[in-house]
């Protein structure tokens, strides 16, 4: 044999033995814990009738949506904003992937706001956010980064 097909060999073989301590490792971790597993793809695949665990997973979701606010942030922002607005402006209306917010003025804003909601600007991901806002949300959005470092 040449010396190119015995590393092959044993390249090959040392890959088989490495898929073969995985799957042993994987196996031995499914049997000594299978029953938390199935329970957890139980609980997630069941509607919960419990209270109680509607209650947790409506604490981790405002436990989220505080954490994102109080983030290093140069000034208070309010919930609809983090939602609607600070993954493309940023938390502080200063732009990441969308234009920059900071210092426009309210009506500057709800102008533009409104461009997008009735599609006289392309923008298919303002369209979206957009659509199913209210215009008392719009206003307030606008007011709010209006007021950004203010």
């Amino acid at each position: 044999m040449n010396t190119s097909k015995i590393i092959g060999v044993v390249v090959s073989l040392a890959i088989f033995g490495v898929m073969g301590y995985m799957l042993i490792n994987d196996n031995e971790t499914t049997q000594s814990n299978g029953f938390e597993e199935k329970q957890i793809v139980a609980t997630s695949a069941e509607p919960s009738t419990s209270n109680t665990s509607k209650k947790e997973a409506l604490t981790e979701e405002e436990q989220k949506v505080k954490d994102l606010k109080d983030e290093n942030r140069e000034f208070a922002v309010s919930n609809l904003y983090i939602l609607k607005c600070a993954p493309c402006h940023g938390d502080n209306g200063k732009g990441v992937i969308g234009p920059i917010l900071f210092g426009k003025s309210e009506q500057e804003l709800i102008k533009k706001l409104y461009e997008y909601k009735e599609g006289k600007v392309k923008n298919s991901m303002m369209a979206g956010l957009l659509t199913n806002s209210t215009d008392d949300e719009l206003k307030l959005l606008a007011r709010e980064i209006s007021n950004f470092g203010k």
